[in-house]
């Protein structure tokens, strides 16, 4: 085979996913499988390295065939040194040297390790909705809000490693508490989760919504629930969508003041309404944006990958970090 290939796995607290793609960004094999975050360090890693061998096999491929292999994790890590350091749906692990053990048990292939949001990120500026840009970067809108940074080609990972957490910026300071610490942070307002939240606290409070007959027959409003009542027709629906939209448009248009990125693009669960969610974002962005800065705004996208950009991603890293001497 002439082009070069990469492996890349994606850790996540639920599923870890795994594939071989070209240094095209095209995927030749992808496999997925469970965690079991509830086993161990060294049972999940071992996991991790069974799916990526899976991975490779699936490609009728060797492992020595690889030339190189990225992770993308969740949390605050190191990527200089590949040590996970606290990630928040893994409790017992604490400064994992992550990258180093995956790279053990597969031949021990250059590995790099990058936030997941990162890689995610990364996957739709390679060969994603943002193939051809300059700059990128991505929200995205599920339990929380995360986010990855990408500049002139590079990864954007700031000097501790912390860059992207546009989930925390403070748009209401003093206001909704954040499970971060903080309060007011986009995140309260905005995450898939949150929208879900506030709704169900309207409804509770006596707000008129076709969403209570959710809660009389005893479950959960979901974004997706908000989203379904909102095309229905149903008012509060619309208000704490618009509301939601409202405030990413304010977290859009403090990316665009700081970085001006040519794109910003959306992806997670909410980011699944579509244009429902863009055409929103959009007109707040419109509204509220200095007259100064008119006509001046990134391109809005809803994600090409979706839940598939991390292993893609991943194994983009792997090819940057070579391309790069970095391993």
């Amino acid at each position: 085979m002439s082009e070069r290939i990469f492996l890349g796995i994606d850790l996540g607290g639920t599923n870890i996913k795994a594939g071989v793609a070209d240094e095209n960004a095209n995927v030749i094999s992808k496999v997925s499988i469970k965690t079991h975050r509830q086993d161990g360090v060294d049972a999940v890693v071992q996991r991790m390295c069974e799916a990526g061998r899976e991975a490779v096999s699936q490609a009728n491929l060797d492992i020595s065939e690889i030339e190189a292999i990225g992770i993308g994790a969740p949390g605050t890590l190191n990527h200089k040194t590949g040590i996970i350091i606290a990630p928040p749906n893994f409790p017992d692990w604490q400064d994992v040297p992550i990258r180093d053990m995956v790279s053990k048990q597969l031949n021990n292939l250059p590995t790099t390790l990058e936030n997941d949001a990162n890689v995610a990120a990364w996957a739709e500026y390679w060969a994603g909705a943002g193939k051809g840009c300059d700059s990128l970067v991505m929200l995205t809108l599920g339990t929380g809000i995360g986010g990855g940074i990408i500049l002139n080609g590079r990864i954007h990972r700031g000097f501790h490693d912390t860059a992207g957490e546009i989930g925390h910026m403070m748009i209401k300071v003093d206001d909704r508490p954040c499970v971060c610490g903080q309060t007011g942070c986009l995140e309260a307002y905005s995450s898939a989760m949150n929208i879900a939240k506030i709704a169900t606290e309207a409804v509770k409070a006596g707000r008129e919504s076709s969403l209570k007959k959710v809660l009389d027959a005893g479950q959960e409003i979901t974004c997706k629930l908000i989203e379904e009542h909102l095309r229905a027709g149903d008012k509060l629906a619309a208000e704490i969508w618009d509301d939601a939209c409202r405030y990413l448009a304010i977290g859009c248009i403090d990316i665009a003041n700081v970085i001006d990125p040519e794109m910003i693009v959306f992806t997670g669960g909410m980011a699944k309404a579509g244009d429902l969610l863009l055409n929103a974002v959009r007109k707040h962005f419109q509204e509220i944006r200095s007259y100064v800065f008119s006509g001046i705004i990134p391109k809005l996208a809803i994600s090409k990958f979706g839940s598939e950009a991390g292993f893609i991603g991943a194994a983009g890293a792997a090819k940057l970090a070579r391309d790069l001497g970095e391993i």
